[in-house]
């Protein structure tokens, strides 16, 4: 699937960077905000999104920078648009598992016992129920955030991790590898429930962009998931009908 592009030392120094900064300093700072939360101070869901969203972007900008220094093409990353089967599967895998979600969040606002489910499923995620938006304001950021880390996750996580770990790895190794790391980066949210979840999910879309080839169909996937799933629990939480 990749060029053979050899390694550089700045692509060590990033991976290095990375493991500090999305696992290392994400627990510690998501322990630090849950701590200021519970202590009843104001505002601070606002700048934990404001932060990720800095980081996130901060992340796949120099991913991109050390990439075209070492003069990869992009399709190596598998950024481009293709026509070939297994790219239009792809993309009709997309298409299909979007109209579920959109269904489901359309089911919450009408149906009570899915809204139900939903409001059960947060009761035994408290780490997840805590950085879910609660206003108005949050919850726009929170949509600036979900497409952020469809783009800049996939960059990251999928598109360089598998391809620095397959250097030296079997593919779907290093996809296992990569997989362990985006899972690692979440352990904010702190139930295993929540991280097998992550787990899932970092699966299905570790095998969308490996199986067709593409990684703006990961993209995409990736930002839908999670803009239906706020969308859901804003449901519950405001009775939000749909229309």
């Amino acid at each position: 699937m990749f060029d053979d592009t050899a390694v550089s030392m700045l692509d060590y120094l990033l991976v290095a960077l990375m493991f500090s900064v999305y696992v290392v300093r994400n627990y510690l700072r998501h322990r630090r905000m849950r701590d200021r939360m519970d202590s009843g101070e104001a505002g601070i869901l606002m700048l934990e999104y404001k932060d990720t969203l800095t980081i996130l972007w901060g992340g796949a900008f120099l991913v991109m920078v050390v990439w075209l220094l070492n003069g990869r093409p992009l399709a190596d990353m598998g950024i481009l648009l293709g026509t070939s089967t297994a790219h239009l599967i792809g993309w009709g895998v997309v298409a299909v598992i979007s109209l579920v979600l959109s269904a489901q969040v359309y089911a919450v606002g009408k149906n009570p016992k899915s809204a139900d489910a939903v409001r059960t499923a947060l009761e035994n995620e408290p780490g997840v129920m805590r950085i879910m938006p609660k206003t108005q304001q949050e919850y726009f950021w929170f949509k600036a955030l979900s497409v952020t880390a469809g783009i800049t996750e996939e960059i990251i996580f999928r598109g360089y991790l598998i391809w620095f770990f397959a250097l030296w790895l079997p593919l779907w190794w290093a996809a296992l590898v990569a997989l362990a790391f985006f899972v690692a980066a979440h352990l904010y949210q702190e139930s295993v429930r929540s991280l097998l979840k992550v787990a899932a999910i970092g699966a299905c879309l570790t095998a969308l962009y490996l199986l067709s080839g593409s990684l703006l169909a990961a993209i995409v996937l990736h930002a839908v998931v999670d803009l239906t799933s706020g969308a859901s629990v804003r449901r519950v939480l405001h009775g939000v009908q749909a229309t």
